[in-house]
């Protein structure tokens, strides 16, 4: 049977598909040709020789070592990459081979190299080398080294202390927190020392005792006229006061500013004022300083040794030297105000006591009423003596504004039982022992009062 066209299309299909089987896969893999076909390689078992000194001669190390030198790192690993061309430097070698010593260890005094010919001379093993000295740089060096450390020359034990002067100028005060017992402070501080002492004291070694400092500026220097040397900076920071509220709201508090040195004693360093400052402390405070609900009466500068029951390690039975430090003490001492303070609660505190006092003038038939205004009125000195108590830290002791407000409840307290006594008393048929009452009262009252402010503002 002769095929149907159907049947041809099949056939010149199945056709193409196998020419173009055969023709693509005869073609070479993705990226390579058939000219760069490579034949499979036999497995080569390494040259031994090879694996003892794999490093070429051609970059083999032409300065040779002395055998006293050990090497103290050792790599256990054969290099498998080239030597860079510095190992053949015999300069850079040498720096290399003495940095990588320890300081104990004998280092001859010089490598040589292909022109040399006799044996290098070694210095002797106690001698200790210094790398910098050396030209070479240590192992671990720092990038930025402090410029006075522990091992940093300190001064002549048998030399009389160091005498350093000092003076400040308080540029701002704010923040002033009774409650936290801080403030924040801004202002310069200089220092004065002879030349030769340049050396060995710096004021980086000047700590803060109460005190932490949120910005320092970097030190000035210069040399004076009379060879001394002259150091200041500016310094902003919280400090720590221990202020005494026992006659609150009329006390007077001093702002301290303590500063000691970090290391030296006072067997070796003293602090002194600057001898070239004006007595008059008004020019060791900027005048536009304002501290809130203060006024500045003064300020002082005063100096003495500190002792401390810790000898830190240092100190001996005989010998507490270590436990005294020369201490600099910068106070600015405060008064309060007392008109934003009495604003804030003497004049609602008068006016609670007058509410108090109205009961006296009161019929004693309204009898209700006098005890709600009396009642109110002790009520409402309490809360007001709880808001104002918040505003001060936990003491341990009664301040003068709590006298005072004890004063009223007393008083206010003592209106309340007035009133009760002088109602029996005219409901008994006794109205003439109530008005008189009445009157002793509306005289007792605002004496007791003031008689009492007085004595307690006074100290009593």
């Amino acid at each position: 049977m002769p095929p149907t066209p159907s049947m041809r299309v099949r056939l010149y299909i199945f056709a193409g598909i196998l020419i173009f089987v055969a023709f693509f896969g005869s073609l070479p893999s993705k990226g390579q040709s058939s000219s760069q076909v490579q034949p499979p390689v036999k497995f080569q078992a390494p040259d031994p020789v090879a694996a003892i000194d794999p490093v070429p001669a051609a970059v083999a190390d032409p300065v040779p070592v002395p055998a006293t030198v050990a090497d103290p790192d050792p790599d256990p690993y054969p290099y498998p990459y080239p030597v860079p061309a510095a190992a053949t430097d015999p300069v850079l070698v040498s720096a290399a081979v003495a940095a990588t010593l320890p300081v104990s260890a004998a280092v001859p005094a010089s490598i040589p190299g292909p022109e040399q010919s006799q044996p290098p001379a070694s210095t002797p093993a106690s001698t200790p080398v210094n790398a910098a000295a050396s030209g070479s740089p240590p192992r671990f060096a720092s990038s930025a080294a402090p410029a006075f450390s522990p091992e940093s020359p300190r001064l002549d034990v048998a030399s009389p202390p160091l005498r350093v002067e000092l003076g400040f100028f308080l540029l701002d005060v704010a923040k002033l927190d009774l409650k936290e017992s801080e403030f924040f402070a801004d202002f310069y501080i200089w220092f004065k020392v002879p030349g030769s002492a340049s050396t060995t004291w710096s004021p980086e070694n000047i700590e803060f005792m109460n005190g932490t400092v949120e910005f320092s500026s970097p030190v000035a220097s210069e040399t004076m006229a009379d060879g001394r040397t002259y150091w200041s900076r500016r310094i902003k920071g919280r400090f720590r006061g221990h202020f005494n509220l026992s006659r609150y709201p009329f006390d007077s508090q001093e702002l301290p500013i303590v500063l000691e040195d970090t290391g030296l004693s006072s067997k070796h360093l003293i602090f002194a004022a600057d001898t070239k400052i004006p007595p008059d402390s008004a020019t060791w405070v900027d005048r536009q300083i304002n501290v809130a609900d203060w006024r500045i009466t003064s300020a002082t500068l005063s100096f003495d040794t500190h002792y401390y029951a810790s000898g830190f390690g240092l100190a001996t039975e005989t010998d507490d030297s270590e436990s005294r430090y020369s201490r600099a003490t910068f106070s600015l001492r405060l008064s309060r105000l007392f008109l934003p303070h009495m604003i804030k609660f003497v004049i609602p505190l008068l006016v609670i006591a007058g509410m108090a006092y109205m009961v006296f003038w009161i019929n004693f038939a309204e009898f209700e009423s006098q005890c709600a205004i009396c009642v109110t009125s002790l009520l409402s000195a309490v809360a007001l003596h709880i808001s104002q108590a918040d505003a001060l830290p936990a003491v341990g002791y009664l301040v003068i504004a709590d006298k005072i407000f004890i004063l009223f409840y007393l008083v206010i307290f003592s209106a309340l039982v007035q009133t009760v006594i002088a109602n029996n008393l005219s409901k008994s048929g006794k109205p003439k022992e109530s008005q008189r009452l009445d009157d002793f009262f509306r005289v007792a009252f605002p004496a007791a009062l003031l008689i009492g402010v007085l004595l307690m503002a006074a100290g009593f």
